[in-house]
């Protein structure tokens, strides 16, 4: 093994996130020396799958606690991130789908699902996460929380921004809304709700998302309400419900209301010159009658608590 001194004389810079080799878990160090020997470690630069590496926050107050964005799919929580993007000291990647599966993590499923799915690489693509870098991090890290936390630093230090609070928006979250809470328990949490008839109408049809049966769109939107129901029985302090359809009617009231909510006091979001649409109920270009009446029918009660009945 080379002798710690030795490995800070050779690379001194902490600049901007960057961690001293000492900081560094030893089984990444393990692996430099392995793929290229002392001599090598001593004579060139890290790997760049390395020397991107961030490590974790020192402490709780090393970055600012976040929040996530989750619901429904088709909900309108796009439109949401990219308001709150505009925002000076916020910054979201794109979706990460970290607390999604159930798989546990580590295991090969886990991996499998984060390394395989195309669309999670273009995501990454788009935040800058070279899929090296991501392997790194994925190896490196003993859990979600770890694995998320490293995946925002370089997040952030591709953005420039490494001081930014950073926020998630991944609808499906929801399904690991309680492994969020454990590994944050500080977080906020921000559901957003849209008209059931609007979002059933474009899961069946296939906007964005696979096209589905009739009852698969219900229950889309069914169970994510269901889970949010019980968690803020239990946190009803962590979690804030906005409806799409106050979002773009109001935006601007909205939005203090979250920045609020989330204890965001710094900077303000400036809409001006933006075009929001307002929803326009286009349901019935997709939906029956007797479609329309079988979702009223099962989701009536919800429907009236949030008043689309």
């Amino acid at each position: 093994m080379i002798d710690e001194p030795s490995r800070r004389a050779r690379y001194p810079v902490q600049s901007r996130g960057t961690a001293p080799l000492s900081r560094i878990p030893a089984v990444v160090l393990i692996r430099v020396e392995w793929l290229h020997g002392p001599r090598a470690v001593l004579s060139c630069r890290l790997p760049a799958s390395v020397a991107v590496f961030f490590p974790l926050p020192n402490g709780p107050n090393d970055m600012q606690d976040p929040f996530f964005i989750l619901g429904c799919v088709r909900s309108g929580s796009t439109l949401l991130r990219d308001l709150l993007r505009l925002h000076p000291n916020l910054e979201c990647p794109e979706e990460t789908h970290f607390f999604r599966w159930p798989q546990a993590f580590g295991t090969n499923d886990y991996n499998f699902v984060q390394n395989q799915r195309k669309v999670l690489a273009e995501h990454r693509k788009i935040d800058g996460i070279p899929e090296e870098t991501f392997a790194d991090i994925l190896a490196m890290s003993a859990n979600r929380r770890e694995f998320c936390d490293r995946y925002m630093r370089c997040f952030l230090k591709n953005k420039g921004c490494e001081n930014s609070r950073w926020f998630d928006k991944t609808p499906q979250s929801v399904y690991g809304v309680l492994l969020i809470k454990a590994f944050y328990p500080s977080s906020k949490f921000i559901h957003i709700v849209r008209n059931p008839l609007n979002v059933v109408s474009s899961i069946v049809r296939g906007h964005m998302v696979s096209s589905q049966s009739l009852t698969g769109a219900i229950n889309y939107w069914l169970e994510a309400i269901m889970i949010v129901r019980q968690f803020e029985s239990a946190w009803p302090a962590s979690i804030l419900e906005v409806r799409y359809e106050d979002l773009t009617t109001d935006p601007q009231s909205i939005l203090k209301e979250i920045l609020d909510f989330v204890e965001e006091r710094e900077g303000t979001i400036d809409l001006r010159g933006l075009h929001i649409h307002r929803e326009k109920n286009e349901y019935r270009k997709v939906l029956v009658d007797k479609d329309i009446d079988r979702v009223k029918k099962q989701l009536s009660d919800y429907m009236e608590s949030y008043g689309y009945l």
